[in-house]
């Protein structure tokens, strides 16, 4: 049988374990792919979070193109995936408490640019002097 004092040490640790059980779920989490426009996993890309009272946070997908924001506080944030050759996506997701939130970016490829850049130096020409000029043999001057 359980004394008085044993059921009491019993009652407070319960009471203790409480607050905890309740902060594992006051968060949320985003978790997500990257793909191209054809479906291919891109591992390696950009993903940005910002927003909330965390500032910003980053990562970059593994290899199967996944990512994990993991305990957010509820609120409004911005994901911001990017990748060299393709064009940058940005989304809106609301976090709410003790839920996870799966998103799915689909990047297209970027469009080309192209800068041709020519150097040399141009060649001398002298537009100021102008005229015709003749060269003349020893035996033509002496015809002459």
């Amino acid at each position: 049988m359980l004394t008085k004092k044993t059921t009491s040490l019993v009652i407070a640790a319960v009471l203790l374990l409480v607050p905890a059980v309740r902060a594992q779920f006051a968060t949320g989490n985003v978790y997500g792919t990257v793909n191209d426009s054809s479906g291919a996993v891109l591992p390696g890309a950009s993903i940005t979070l910002t927003g909330g009272t965390i500032g910003a946070r980053s990562t970059t997908s593994g290899s199967q193109g996944d990512f994990r924001f993991l305990n957010l506080d509820p609120g409004t944030y911005t994901l911001a995936v990017s990748l060299t050759g393709f064009s940058t996506v940005k989304r809106s997701v609301i976090v709410n408490t003790g839920q996870s939130v799966t998103l799915s970016f689909s990047l297209g490829i970027a469009s080309v640019q192209e800068t041709v850049t020519i150097e040399g130096s141009s060649p001398i020409v002298d537009s100021k002097q102008s005229g015709t000029s003749t060269t003349l043999t020893k035996e033509e001057l002496a015809e002459i």
